[in-house]
């Protein structure tokens, strides 16, 4: 049996490696992890305890990461190489992920 990583793991980890390596591949990685969140229930996708507010240490962290790829997804050329729908990309962010608060 192989074990898989609940999708809000491989969302943390996959936001580290997209703000590191500007690569194409994790955008879209994201975009299919938050699209399984988003039509999931959380019981079935193994949890999901960063779309609730207050999020703190590496939750904190990949939220920034995200809700600034969801700030800058329509100018991102990193985005518009991987041929993920921006505007989709930053709803879903901004839909599932806490947004931390400034200066935190």
């Amino acid at each position: 049996m192989v074990r898989v990583p609940p999708v809000e793991l491989a969302l943390l980890f996959k936001a580290y490696a997209a703000q590191s390596r500007h690569a194409p591949k994790d955008i879209t990685d994201l975009y299919n992890l938050l699209s399984i969140a988003f039509e999931y229930p959380v019981d079935q996708i193994g949890g999901w305890k960063i779309g609730t507010p207050p999020v703190s240490g590496t939750r904190l962290d990949a939220a920034r990461t995200l809700h600034a790829l969801a700030d800058s997804a329509r100018q991102s050329l990193v985005v518009a190489h991987s041929g993920v729908p921006a505007d989709r990309l930053a709803a879903l962010i901004r839909a599932l992920v806490a947004n931390p608060a400034p200066g935190v």
